[in-house]
């Protein structure tokens, strides 16, 4: 379904780029940049690419049905490297506890704190429910479901403050747009005064990596992250944080002299 919606977005995105309907086969180099371009001005570098890609996915299929002959995606796009920066222990304390005044803000800090605590993607926590909790033999509670993105089922502990957060809103949590969620966030950003931008997937990231900087196996972390492959979890989320790599190299320190 998401998958479906995306391609429908790079349909509309090249309709309003041209200004007006155009056949596949008349479409040329020129016109595949301005759609670049136009999408541009709506969305960052990386977030643009993606959707020029689905348009060459789109050209692709037409070619081999024997609709046009040739792709004018003739030129590559280079993804701009993003910096990804996890939170800090401290910096998710700070958010978790500072007073924020409002309701509504305040459903959306629980809202983050929740997938800092779990690494549930925005979408799997939109549609978590009282079925995705599991009980095993020693009364321990789990989230236990399938990643919306690919499937693979991720196998979360139900700390504390997750719990509290279910409970709160006795396990139907509150639901809004991704685009308002961040929007919101950005709000609690600055009231925090956190220097880092604040969005949906930073809590993911900062759950893995404050796992893996707790001493949580890498294995263990991608099952709570539903990864597919140990790979994925450690090129993704195993950056040490400063102060881990101190305590780890402290320890060790005897032996090195």
């Amino acid at each position: 379904q998401a998958v479906y919606v995306k391609y429908k977005c790079t349909i509309r995105y090249s309709k309003e780029a041209m200004g007006t309907d155009k056949m596949l086969y008349d479409l040329s180099t020129s016109d595949i940049e301005d759609i670049y371009t136009y999408m541009l001005g709506r969305m960052s570098n990386n977030s643009a690419i993606c959707y020029v890609r689905k348009l060459k996915t789109i050209l692709i299929y037409a070619i081999r049905e024997g609709y046009i002959t040739t792709n004018p995606i003739s030129f590559k796009l280079h993804k701009t490297k993003v910096k990804k920066e996890p939170l800090t222990l401290e910096e998710v304390r700070l958010i978790r506890t500072k007073e924020l005044g409002s309701k509504s803000i305040e459903n959306i800090r629980n809202l983050f704190i929740l997938q800092c605590y779990t690494g549930l993607a925005f979408r799997d926590m939109s549609s978590l429910s009282e079925k995705d909790i599991k009980i095993d033999k020693d009364g321990k509670e789990w989230i236990v479901k399938d990643r919306i993105k690919t499937g693979v089922p991720a196998f979360i502990p139900i700390l504390p403050v997750v719990k509290e957060i279910l409970v709160k809103y006795n396990y139907h949590l509150p639901t809004l747009s991704n685009q308002k969620y961040n929007s919101y966030l950005k709000e609690i950003q600055e009231v925090c005064g956190i220097k880092k931008t604040l969005h949906s997937h930073l809590a993911r990231h900062t759950c893995g990596t404050l796992l893996l900087n707790a001493g949580v196996d890498m294995l263990t972390v991608s099952k709570v992250l539903g990864h597919s492959s140990t790979k994925t979890t450690e090129a993704v989320y195993a950056k040490l944080l400063p102060e881990t790599i101190m305590k780890r190299v402290e320890k060790v320190s005897d032996k090195l002299m």
